[in-house]
């Protein structure tokens, strides 16, 4: 079963009427081989504590992916010209 921590959070408002402050987080696309970067609309220390987003990829991995599953996109990507 697929951890509810792995979901893409959104809202457009917080439940004091304010509007969320973004912050990069992580979570798994449904079907994808990797964790992906989002913008988690952050509204309070207390509701993010709560919710508890994916703050780093190598999280992402361990949480939502079992072993052979697990793999980290590199930082750089060497092109080889022939």
């Amino acid at each position: 079963m697929e951890s509810r921590r792995c979901c893409k959070i959104t809202r457009t408002e917080c439940s004091d009427g304010s509007a969320p402050k973004y912050v990069k987080r992580y979570y798994r696309p449904r079907g994808a081989e990797a964790c992906a970067a989002y913008h988690y609309p952050r509204c309070s220390q207390t509701e993010e504590m709560e919710e508890q987003p994916i703050q780093y990829e190598q999280n992402c991995q361990d949480l939502c992916f079992r072993g052979p599953e697990k793999r980290i996109s590199p930082l750089l990507q060497l092109a080889i010209e022939n």
